[in-house]
């Protein structure tokens, strides 16, 4: 072959492949550009309006369901499917079954990560822990530890992750050389899990105590220290080294490590709230109602907004990249982005006041509670659903799910209400039910004593 035809010959076949890799990579950018515009190409080769649904469950490995069709992969998983209603049903071998309608919107992506199946014949494995011992239990924040507390000065500590249960002695006799005396009205414990602030009511009197789990000698009684009528102590930014109080409406630090009480930073306070190293909190001042906010390791306070009444409850919390400042003003829930609290994103008139509210760890949800009326802003779906538990007596079981326990049963519910089951028989009322952090047991106490049951087959 003539050498200057096989050059032509060779010049066509690169210009042709590089036009092909041109043409592919052109397609590719116009598919990726659709599919994240929110279109998508359907099974007749037509452009759909699409959007991200992203699954996850605990435990992993399950069956997604999604308008009556499994999906090839299994929890967890993302899925781009067609904007719309779409029913969602999670199942897997030996457990129960979850289930959720959703709306998907134009290029959005949806998340359902707090999906948790409960097995079907659980299996009861007793502790040490007996419940005649016992008068009060708080569980760690972190869902790590159990504390058990009776009338005596011998109280009892659980490491909930530990494969055999061997029950730690707190001794508080340094305190309470004769036993408490009074009702114990609140525990709160620091980030750290080693130590808590105890609340004790006596009468007309309410005394607080800082306890060193580690070592209960350096325990400190902060009524006598600091004088009574404390109405709220918190641990500031989680630290043990540092409180906040409220003390006749007036805001202010301890620093326990020099036994010093600082300024008063904020009076007319009525309610306040953490988020990380922040502190928002309602108050009346010189010209009215407002949002303050302190900074944990500073003493000055800023003014966020004004509001008509200070008992209303304010809340940041971050979704997504954005942060929220969420505010409860009797029965209306109002959402704004923190970079503009001049104009609301969400608007919600409820049916009653709410008299306590919880924002989701991940920012997902907003719940309103009076009584066992419940109100929970989905911020996935941006809706609000009202819906009744079946008694005032409730808590949290985790980050998404609530629990009742009355007449012997432990019902759950995820925090839209939705998804109620029953996963306990036998059930001690008055006493705390926690999943542990690793997902790995459900712990309760029963007619015998603390039980604990595995999630994991």
């Amino acid at each position: 072959m003539d050498p200057q035809t096989e050059k032509k010959r060779q010049a066509w076949k690169v210009i042709l492949t590089d036009s092909f890799m041109t043409l592919v990579a052109v397609v590719l950018v116009v598919v990726l550009g659709l599919t994240v515009s929110g279109y998508w190409i359907n099974e007749n080769f037509e452009v759909a309006r699409s959007g991200m649904l992203q699954i996850s469950s605990e435990p992993t490995g399950a069956t997604v369901i999604v308008d009556d069709a499994a999906l090839p992969q299994r929890t967890n998983v993302s899925r781009v499917i067609p904007v719309g209603e779409h029913s969602v049903k999670i199942e897997k071998d030996g457990y129960d079954t979850w289930f959720k309608t959703v709306e998907i919107k134009d290029g959005l992506l949806y998340r359902l990560r707090y999906p948790r199946l409960f097995p079907n014949e659980p299996v009861i494995e007793k502790t040490p822990i007996e419940y005649d011992e016992a008068t009060t239990m708080s569980v760690s924040p972190k869902r790590d530890y159990i504390l058990v507390a009776n009338k005596t000065n011998k109280w009892t500590l659980v490491n909930l992750e530990e494969e055999k249960i061997n029950p730690k002695e707190i001794d508080l006799a340094a305190v309470f050389p004769s036993g408490i005396n009074g009702k114990i009205s609140n525990i709160e414990w620091n980030n750290d899990q080693n130590r808590i602030l105890l609340s004790v009511q006596l009468n007309d009197k309410l005394d607080w105590f800082l306890f060193d789990l580690n070592n209960t000698s350096r325990s400190i009684n902060l009524s006598d220290n600091f004088g009574i009528g404390f109405t709220e102590v918190d641990f500031l930014n989680g630290s043990a080294d540092n409180l906040l109080t409220l003390r006749d409406k007036m805001l202010q630090k301890i620093n326990v490590n020099n036994k010093s009480i600082s300024a008063i930073l904020a009076e007319g306070v009525e309610k306040y709230h953490y988020y990380g190293d922040e502190v928002v909190f309602t108050a009346n001042g010189s010209e009215g109602a407002y949002i303050g906010l302190l900074k944990a390791n500073k003493d000055e306070v800023k003014t966020l907004r004004n509001v008509e009444d200070a008992t209303a409850e304010a809340f940041i919390s971050k979704f997504y990249d954005n942060e929220y400042l969420t505010l409860i003003e009797k029965n209306k829930i109002s959402v704004f982005k923190r970079e503009d609290l001049n104009s609301a994103e969400y608007v919600f008139e409820l049916s009653f006041t709410p008299t306590k509210v919880k924002i989701g760890r991940m920012g997902e949800y907003v719940v309103a509670i009076s009584g066992n009326q419940i109100a929970t802003l989905d911020m996935e779906a941006e809706k609000v659903r009202e819906w009744q538990i079946e008694t005032t007596v409730f808590d949290w079981l985790d980050d998404s799910m609530i629990y009742q326990s009355s007449n012997g049963e432990i019902v759950v519910y995820d925090f839209d209400g939705l998804n109620r089951r029953v996963i306990a028989t036998d059930a001690r009322e008055g006493f705390p039910v926690v999943v542990t952090n690793d997902d790995k047991w459900l712990y309760y106490m029963n007619s015998e004593g603390l039980v604990r049951e595995a999630l994991r087959k």
